[in-house]
């Protein structure tokens, strides 16, 4: 292999190995050849071995290196011919973008020779290239004077976006401080975009191919990089949220980039913060409560007692990224505040694993403050200061500490002379002998993170101290990440404290902390919990992500969510620590992202099926996921079970396939599922529809949604029928696709009314565009259905004017249709309509017509009620009795009402049908109540409840709650029932459901009114005020208006007169609609009233004729209350 090792180790950020390896003759072919004990032999650290050995095994003999452009840098180029070309799969990935332009490169090439021209550039290039690789970014283009470098491909790491930050501004520096004998001032603008990006196509031929980035990113960091000033560093949005934490910016205002339609924001760098730890830095907000560590707590707090009696303590807390370690440390830190104690907060960086001290240097530097502007003799005097506090130092300790932070201090306190290991022991006793110093003064906490990072040298100085901290109050706490192996034995002082994953509880805590106390919506909570796993950071990111993407709206306790819930995306903050797991197991990370395509759990059956036939045996693969705990299994290999640890690692192995690879796959796995009778249609579905084969996923969507209903589920119901609509509505306007269409919307409507209720504004919006669609086919299937639909969804929002009408549209759909069991259908709807309209009479003659028609239908068996019971939501036999039941209880046939009634709750606990049973057993508690009745409608209400509430029927709920409330009121425990009450309402208010809500509005008015609540029962008066006034469901107007009799005369101040006249009211509006029962419940009530102005005979009077004409009523308790009161009336009335 032909390659210019010099130039490929200083692009690489090895160039200080260049002249050891020219003097052992290493070239290209013995580059390939090396060994770690050849690097060994030349003197390279372990660190730099390592990373040497992965830089070479990134080469291969089909890679050449050559000059880029002519310009001199050396990078990777394939070489022709099929053999040689080195596979670099395209993925979406989420990168970091740098562009550097060289700033005033036009005016050089006038001014200089073309040769010197050439070497100013070949070493601006270089410059950047090794400020790139050093961070581990990667080279992109050459473009002219310009170029464009990515971080985050074909390596991603959990900080990529700091590492290019960090490399523009070495790169503004190194650029600035180059020597030059022929031009002076050289400085370069940069801009940095993060975003989306498709990276890894290989572009151009033969030996210019490269692998192109290709996105909107790269555009916008070109565009950025010219509003940049000279030697300043512009950056996106995106960019700056991910890293706004560590860095200083200036707010350069919207600016208007050419390409881009709308202002985009820009932001110049204008410093790094200071902060003692990576997590202080990463906090841009205050902290919230810390959920689920009180006995990790515990452990760290009784260590701080130990060590404060002089008994010197190390705890290494350990934990995968993200799992809460700094956030433990800082609680202590809280904790322990009131001791006062000295801190010493040490951060290992990724950046300097290889030098030696970092993390020690990197805290001197910052308590002392250094400002670029000091002197060296002010910063030694602010060093010296510092090392003076606790106790005086030597003179050679403050040399020693001062050549540590690479200030010059020979003139200060003389020359070291020191050998290199007498410079390194030295500097180690100095080191330790201060924290002896400190620690004698007060007690110590040592804090060192991150230590997974820590460099060799600093790791040997812990070791140091622990020798001379056993008998001083000092407290060492070291945080890393699992794979840290320590070397501090097994001593009685060291103590090792992993953390865990939370429990479901404690994520729903953590997510309530983050909302400031506002609940969530319970599915998104779910979707959180698997998500996160348990792991805090994710839980946090997550969260904070959906409250920042508009899909909750915010109430005053809660946040809600309308329709389906969106998938949730990967937070921008997670994209690349995620990916980073992936890419350090490059050989097999196409097994990771096709088993990412089934799912996060995956068989390794359906595994090997769906593998291309180069790889149909990902054993191997399977094996290093699983050691590398990406993956877990259960069961033997080859017939077992996987699962992805972390579902956001499975999202990340998703995400980054192409699209067009992602619908290959998903092709592959419909054919491999197909093959098997027992996949769900859910499943097959999702996969179709990935797949891009939308007409069988329309067909297995419409499948699942149909089984969602029979079992019952009626959010998944929803969810597989919603996207079935989605999917239809994509294929055309064929005939055949608006009938499609048309029966997923009367499927979708099944779902809803039992889940929302019937008049809530999605279900109503689901029947109006299925009406519309029925309108534009005057033949169309199902026009009946939807007119039904429409009907009910009317009835159940309490518009009674408009469901008459809509029964008449079906009364004359149903004669087109010559249908029988549609005009079955359109008689009940009428009837019930006519009856809740007030005209019970007219209700009953067209029960009695569907009665009739119906007997000449044949018995239905179980499961054809069922089928039908599914279509309209409850079994139409069943339903109808009950309406039945109300219109002979209001016409004062109240034996006839109580056997209908009995009989259809008794056929709807036979058949089993869930929301049947519901609609069943909440009218059978409507109808004791009616019946005053108070301990049989408190049983059947509160099994309403039930029943709702494990069946997530809310509306029926509502109703439950309402009836309870109103039969603990007729018990007399009317101060119970007030939150009974408004509970129900609230539920009924989620369903948007009006019927009969307003007759339950003057029960409360009443109830509240008892308990002298005037102002709260006021409000609920004026509703009920507003129904009788504009309002259609007239069959309990008379109720309503005797109820606000009952109300006036509990409020203080009333006029009887006024109280009698909303009585006589009732009255007249009752007798108006021959409904039997209400009048006799006014008369009862007027009689009272008269009783007590001393109108004793008008009382007997009215109430005597109102018994008269009851003729079933005598098994009401309120007969027997108006037998005892007429026989007082009567009495009072006979001469003495």
């Amino acid at each position: 292999m032909s390659v210019n090792v010099r130039a490929w180790l200083e692009a690489g950020g090895f160039g200080q190995y260049a002249d050891a390896f020219e003097a052992n003759d290493i070239d290209g072919e013995a580059l390939l050849a090396l060994t770690d004990d050849h690097l060994k032999e030349l003197g390279i650290p372990l660190s730099r071995r390592a990373k040497l050995l992965k830089a070479i095994a990134g080469l291969s003999p089909g890679v050449a290196s050559r000059p880029a452009a002519g310009f001199g840098v050396w990078h990777r180029a394939e070489t022709a011919g099929p053999a040689s070309e080195v596979t670099v799969v395209a993925e979406r990935r989420h990168l970091t973008v740098m562009f550097v332009d060289l700033v005033g490169s036009t005016a050089l090439s006038n001014r200089l020779d073309p040769e010197d021209l050439r070497h100013v550039i070949r070493r601006y290039q270089d410059a950047v290239v090794r400020e790139v690789t050093r961070y581990d970014g990667h080279i992109a283009q050459y473009l002219g004077d310009g170029m464009i470098a990515h971080f985050g491909f074909p390596m991603a790491h959990e900080d990529d976006a700091e590492r290019c930050v960090r490399a523009a501004l070495a790169t503004l520096e190194a650029v600035a401080a180059m020597p030059s004998s022929v031009v002076e001032n050289l400085a370069v603008r940069i801009g940095i975009a993060t975003g989306i990006v498709v990276a890894g196509d290989l572009l151009g031929e033969g030996a210019m191919r490269e692998h192109a980035v290709v996105g909107e990113t790269p555009n916008l960091a070109a565009r950025l990089q010219a509003t940049a000033a000279t030697g300043e560093v512009v950056v996106s949005a995106d960019t700056r949220r991910l890293v706004e934490h560590l860095f200083e910016f200036r707010d350069l205002g919207p600016q208007h980039l050419k390409g881009f339609g709308a202002p985009v924001a820009a932001y110049a760098i204008t410093g790094e913060r200071r902060s003692g730890s990576r997590f202080e830095a990463l906090r841009r907000e205050p902290l919230a409560a810390m959920v689920g560590r009180d006995k990790e707590l515990a452990v760290l707090t009784d260590s701080w007692r130990r060590a404060k009696s002089g008994a010197g303590q190390l705890i290494l807390i350990t934990g995968e990224a993200g799992i809460g370690k700094s956030r433990l440390i800082r609680a202590l830190h809280d904790a322990v505040a009131d001791d006062a104690p000295v801190r010493m907060d040490y951060q290992c960086s990724p950046y300097h694993s290889d030098t030696a001290l970092f993390p020690v240097t990197e805290h001197l530097g910052r308590i002392t403050r250094f400002e670029p502007s000091h002197t060296p003799d002010r910063k030694l005097d602010r060093l010296e200061a510092l090392l003076d506090e606790s106790a005086p130092r030597s003179v050679r300790d403050k040399a020693l500490i001062a050549a540590l932070l690479g200030l010059d201090g020979t003139q200060r306190y003389g020359s070291l002379d020191l050998t290199p290991p007498q410079q390194r022991l030295g500097t180690f006793r100095a080191l330790t002998g201060m924290l002896s110093d400190m620690a004698r003064t007060r007690p110590l906490l040592w804090t060192i993170e991150d230590v997974q990072w820590i460099d060799p040298t600093t790791l040997e100085l812990i070791d140091l101290c622990l020798e001379c901290i056993a008998t001083l109050p000092v407290l060492v706490l070291l945080s890393a990440r699992p794979g840290f192996h320590h070397a501090f034995g097994d001593r009685s002082n060291v103590t090792l404290l992993p953390l865990f994953r939370l429990g479901r509880n404690q994520i729903a805590s953590m997510v309530k902390g983050v909302t400031r106390g506002k609940a969530v919506p319970e599915e998104l909570l779910n979707e959180i919990a698997t998500k996160s796993d348990g792991i805090p950071l994710f839980i946090e990111e997550l969260t904070k992500t959906v409250l920042e993407s508009g899909v909750l709206h915010e109430t005053a306790d809660a946040f809600v969510v309308e329709g389906p819930l969106p998938r949730l995306a990967i937070p921008v903050s997670l994209h690349d620590s995620l990916m980073a797991r992936l890419d350090r197991l490059q050989p097999v990370k196409e097994v990771a992202q096709t088993a990412a395509c089934i799912g996060r759990e995956f068989s390794y059956q359906l595994l090997t099926a769906i593998m291309p036939t180069s790889n149909q045996n990902p054993d191997g693969a399977l094996a290093r996921l699983e050691e590398a705990e990406l993956i877990f299994s259960r069961g033997n290999p080859q017939d077992g079970q996987y699962a992805f640890k972390h579902s956001l690692v499975r999202d990340a192995a998703y995400e980054s396939l192409l699209k067009s690879n992602r619908q290959q796959i998903h092709g592959r796995l419909v054919k491999a599922l197909e093959a098997s009778p027992d996949t769900p249609p859910e499943i097959l579905a999702f996969h179709a529809t990935q797949a891009g084969l939308t007409a069988k996923a329309v067909g297995e969507w419409q499948k699942a949604g149909a089984q969602a209903i029979g079992r019952p589920a009626y959010k998944e119901a929803i969810a597989h029928l919603t996207q079935a609509l989605r999917l239809a509505e994509q294929m055309g306007e064929t005939r055949e696709w608006l009938e499609r269409r048309l029966l997923i919307l009367l499927s979708l409507g099944q779902a809803s009314i039992p889940l929302r209720g019937y008049g809530h504004s999605q279900t109503v919006a689901i029947f109006t565009r299925a009406q519309e669609l029925a309108g534009a086919m005057s033949d169309a299937p199902h026009r009946f259905s939807v007119f039904y639909a429409v009907w009910v969804a009317l009835y159940i929002r309490g518009e009674h004017d408009k469901a008459l009408e809509t029964a008449g549209h079906m009364m004359r759909e149903a004669d087109r249709d010559n249908s029988s069991s549609h005009m079955i259908t359109a008689l009940r709807s009428l009837a019930m309509s006519q009856s809740s309209t007030g005209t019970p009479v007219l209700a009953l003659e067209s029960f009695d017509r569907a009665v009739a028609l119906s007997s000449t239908q044949r018995q239905r068996s179980r499961e054809e009620r069922i089928a039908l019971a599914d279509r309209f939501s409850t079994e139409p036999d069943i339903a109808t009795g009950f309406h039945v039941g109300l219109t002979l209880w209001a016409l004062g046939r109240i034996d006839a009402a109580r056997r209908v009634v009995t009989d259809a709750l008794a056929s709807a606990r036979e058949l089993g049908h869930v929301h049947t049973l519901c609609h069943a057993l909440a009218y059978s508690a409507v109808i004791a109540a009616f019946h005053r009745r108070a301990d049989e409608a408190l049983v059947l209400s509160a099994e309403t409840i039930d029943f709702a509430s494990r069946h997530e029927l809310e509306m029926w709920k509502g109703y439950g709650s309402i009836i309870h409330a109103h039969a603990r009121s007729l018990n007399g425990d009317t101060e119970a029932a007030i939150g009974v009450m408004e509970s129900g309402f609230a539920w009924l208010a989620r369903t948007q459901t009006g019927h009969s809500v307003p007759v339950h509005h003057a029960v409360h008015a009443r109830a509240l009114a008892s308990l002298r609540r005037f102002d709260e029962a006021g409000r609920y008066a004026a509703m009920v005020r507003a129904e009788l006034e504009s309002g259609s469901e007239r069959y309990y107007w008379p109720e309503c208006q005797r109820l606000l009799g009952d109300y006036l005369r509990l409020c203080p101040g009333h006029e009887p007169g006024e109280v009698e006249t909303a009585y006589l009211g009732a009255l007249s509006l009752a007798r108006e609609q021959h409904a039997k029962t209400w009048e006799f419940y006014t008369a009862i009530s007027l009689a009272r009233l008269w009783a007590d102005q001393g109108k004793t005979e008008r009382a007997a009077e009215l109430l005597g004729t109102s018994c008269d004409g009851f003729a079933e009523g005598r098994s009401l308790p309120a007969w027997r209350q108006a037998e005892t009161l007429l026989e007082q009336l009567r009495s009072k009335g006979r001469p003495r």
